[in-house]
């Protein structure tokens, strides 16, 4: 005797039927038709019609699952054991298999019969064997919970089949996925059992094999659109293995925000601010600033960006975030601010001039960065002594040669000497200039740059 427990350890993804209900008319009859839904799988239950008129009797047992969360998918093949005391081949003009869903008086999906139900038993290399086990198709959208096989005398003569038992094997379950563009996800079978082999599938019948392996994972990975996969349960690797339905497993593909995209940023000089601006809009997305290509905290959220003072030519990096989905854009967009340096050089402030001399030589050192006009804005004091403004003025070599007035009194000047740069950045020096009565003694100074 081999008991449904032992076949449950072996088999764990089985699922056998166990209710049971019978139909038959005079001269049609069903013995020990519980035997059919019993622990021993060796049992079975007699379905026998006498001789009569032709197609008037018959004799049906329908097999019902009725086990909470554990009913076929439509498409789930439902095995089905029977014979008869000779060749089952012997019974295909007589008996007829329907799956059924609520009962004995609905059936659903095509009967087999006859020419159908030979090319089943021709799948399932019935031969000349006096039992089978036949796996009885599931059609899409079909919902049923079970089967019936009806003996009847189609062919005019006493008939009489052995029903053993029928199961379908639980369908793998993978929850569904939701990712977005381009990322890579694992499905996942959340009930897998041991000796199952699983196949992965593009479509819910026939298709493309994707994968079939022990493995109780698939990996996707590339997705731009939502796409449906579909996995079975196998009782081997055998091309004939029973199998399950397959389940949809919907992989959910969320577009990706759009890049950040910026206008021509224009160059600052150094020390300089500007703002940056995110061109174009992408609804329901913020935008993200980073100081590196990849990783690291973002230190600032929104689609216009200040910048501080900037020493030095600066590179930001920018994605688009939208919340509603967790999707960022696919890269940061680089946004790089040019920072022109200052012209400069080095001269000595305060410096000193006798007093009643109208020409004054500020000498300077170490021009860089190029200084192509200066020009000198005086103190309003120097200005009411008579001393005059310098507009732009092509820059010399040193020194800068200052006009004094001749009636300047005794005391310090202050003014303010402003470089131009050939890139056009400026740079201002404040600066001293000590008139001093004759004889005068020499003061110290200091040098700046």
């Amino acid at each position: 005797m081999c008991s449904l427990a032992d076949i449950k350890a072996a088999k764990a993804q089985r699922v056998y039927a166990d209710d049971q209900t019978t139909a038959n008319t005079l001269f049609g009859s069903i013995t020990n038709p519980t035997r059919a839904t019993d622990v021993d799988t060796s049992n079975f239950s007699t379905l026998s019609v006498t001789l009569g008129a032709l197609g008037l009797l018959s004799a049906t047992q329908n097999l019902r699952f009725t086990q909470a969360g554990s009913l076929p998918l439509p498409t789930s093949p439902m095995m089905v054991r029977f014979g008869s005391s000779s060749a089952v081949l012997g019974l295909v003009n007589g008996i007829i298999l329907q799956r059924t869903n609520g009962g004995i008086n609905n059936p659903v999906g095509p009967s087999y019969t006859a020419g159908t139900l030979l090319d089943l038993l021709n799948l399932a290399n019935a031969g000349s064997s006096p039992e089978v086990v036949l796996p009885i198709p599931g059609v899409a959208g079909a919902a049923n919970d079970g089967v019936y096989l009806q003996v009847n005398t189609v062919l005019g003569v006493a008939l009489s089949a052995k029903l053993y038992y029928a199961f379908f094997i639980k369908a793998p379950v993978v929850s569904d996925q939701t990712i977005c563009s381009g990322v890579s996800t694992t499905l996942t079978i959340t009930n897998p059992q041991v000796g199952y082999t699983y196949r992965w599938y593009d479509s819910l019948t026939g298709g493309t094999q994707l994968q079939g392996s022990a493995s109780t994972t698939f990996a996707v990975s590339g997705l731009s659109a939502t796409k449906v996969y579909y996995v079975e349960a196998c009782e081997s690797s055998s091309a004939t293995a029973y199998r399950s339905g397959r389940t949809a497993v919907t992989v959910t593909v969320r577009p990706l925000p759009a890049a950040p995209g910026f206008a021509g940023v224009p160059a600052i000089c150094s020390g300089g601010t500007t703002t940056l601006n995110v061109t174009g809009s992408d609804t329901g997305a913020v935008y993200r600033w980073y100081t590196d290509p990849s990783g690291g905290a973002s230190f600032f959220t929104g689609s216009s960006y200040t910048t501080p003072g900037l020493a030095d030519t600066t590179r930001y990096y920018v994605d688009a975030y939208r919340a509603s989905s967790g999707c960022v854009s696919s890269v940061r967009t680089l946004v790089q601010v040019n920072v022109r340096p200052l012209p400069g050089i080095t001269f000595t402030s305060p410096f000193y001039l006798c007093q009643s001399r109208t020409q004054a030589q500020l000498n300077y050192t170490a021009a860089i960065n190029s200084p192509s006009i200066y020009s000198i804005a005086w103190s309003a004091g120097a200005l009411s002594a008579g001393f005059t403004n310098v507009p732009n003025t092509a820059f010399p070599a040193s020194p800068f040669n200052i006009t004094i007035p001749g009636n300047a009194a005794p005391q310090s000047y202050a003014g303010t000497l402003t470089l131009t740069g050939a890139n056009t950045c400026t740079r201002s020096y404040l600066f001293t200039l000590v008139i001093q009565p004759t004889p005068h003694p020499s003061p110290p100074s200091t040098s700046f740059q």
